[in-house]
């Protein structure tokens, strides 16, 4: 930008140029154009005509960058409205609702939905909708920054076809017909839908800490059923806790020779060689109601296998102890086999 300034006295013209892009001020008496003095920003002149002074005062600085404050001052009032300035607005918001429709949806995006359906826009809905949402994205990315339509455009552009135009006629009808302004409105849509967010995760910490505890809880009843297992101690017998929870746990509907079994797997049949002929003895025996006498008519070699098969297991507890195969076979009997089973 140039300037021009004429001085004119009784004899002489002069003339004081300034250009703003180089900052230079130049002053020429008009009969010769020499240039008196060359002058750079905020210098001053003082020019004497007919003994009456005249002084000249430049400020480039205000003239050079008029143009260019004018435009930034408008940015920067559009980013730094604050949220409290938002709050402000609650006579567009308690006309649309929005907190009342935001405590009715667990997901910010069905907020919006409902949002969009109620200010009605019709073909244009699908492009508010999706303007709300990718200020929403951009918000929760950007958690401090507050979101202008310089953020939402670049991401929509290519997806909508006259988008700038399109999104001027969705702020005059918003504007007319709720009396908000658009970026306010998104403004208020961000708080919300930042809000139902903080809301679901919430619900869901406390959903995962409620199911910790019942893992939790549920554990220790599996550990206390686990160590107040029914426990069952057969007379004459030595105080064996894990032999006496495997009796306790014996299903008296099963089987007998499945009751049997496991009683004799406890006490290590496995590893003896005679595992069969011992089975065979002690599931025959404790079916019969007179076991001394059925006893009596096996095999010798059966009786001996069978016994030392009993005391054997019973000398790891007690090494005093010796059992008769007669009275252990009537007291697990006592335990394992109903009245009705016994012959």
């Amino acid at each position: 930008m140039k300037l021009r300034l004429e001085i004119v006295c009784k004899e002489d013209t002069f003339v004081l140029n300034f250009d703003s892009d180089t900052e230079d001020i130049n002053i020429f008496c008009n009969k010769n154009q020499v240039p008196i003095k060359q002058m750079k920003e905020d210098d001053s002149i003082d020019i004497k005509v007919n003994e009456a002074e005249v002084n000249i005062e430049t400020q480039l600085s205000k003239e050079s960058s008029k143009t260019s404050n004018k435009s930034e001052e408008s940015i920067v009032n559009e980013k730094t409205q604050s949220y409290k300035e938002l709050e402000s607005k609650e006579t567009s918001d308690k006309s649309l609702n929005l907190r009342e429709i935001s405590m009715q949806c667990s997901d910010y995006k069905e907020f919006i939905r409902k949002v969009v359906k109620k200010i009605g826009l019709g073909k244009n809905e699908e492009l508010l909708d999706a303007i709300m949402n990718v200020a929403v994205e951009q918000s929760v990315c950007n958690s401090e920054k507050v979101i202008i339509w310089n953020d939402i455009s670049p991401i929509l552009f290519d997806k909508f076809e006259c988008l700038n135009t399109r999104k001027n006629m969705i702020s005059r009808e918003i504007k007319l017909k709720w009396n908000i302004k658009f970026m306010n409105l998104i403004h208020l849509v961000i708080q919300y839908s930042k809000a139902i967010i903080a809301s679901k995760e919430l619900a869901i910490q406390k959903e995962e800490s409620k199911n910790e505890e019942i893992d939790e809880e549920q554990g220790e009843i599996a550990e206390k059923e686990k160590n107040s297992l029914k426990r069952v101690r057969m007379q004459f017998m030595p105080e064996i806790p894990f032999f006496e929870e495997v009796l306790g746990g014996i299903d008296k509907t099963q089987k007998i020779q499945d009751r049997i079994y496991p009683i004799l797997e406890a006490m290590g049949i496995e590893k003896v060689p005679q595992k069969k002929e011992i089975f065979d003895v002690i599931n025959n025996a404790i079916r019969k109601k007179d076991i001394k006498a059925y006893m009596e008519i096996i095999p010798l070699e059966e009786r001996m296998d069978t016994s030392e098969f009993i005391n054997k297991f019973i000398s790891k507890y007690s090494k005093n102890l010796i059992i008769e195969s007669v009275f252990f076979i009537k007291e697990l009997q006592k335990v394992l086999i109903n009245e009705n089973e016994i012959e």
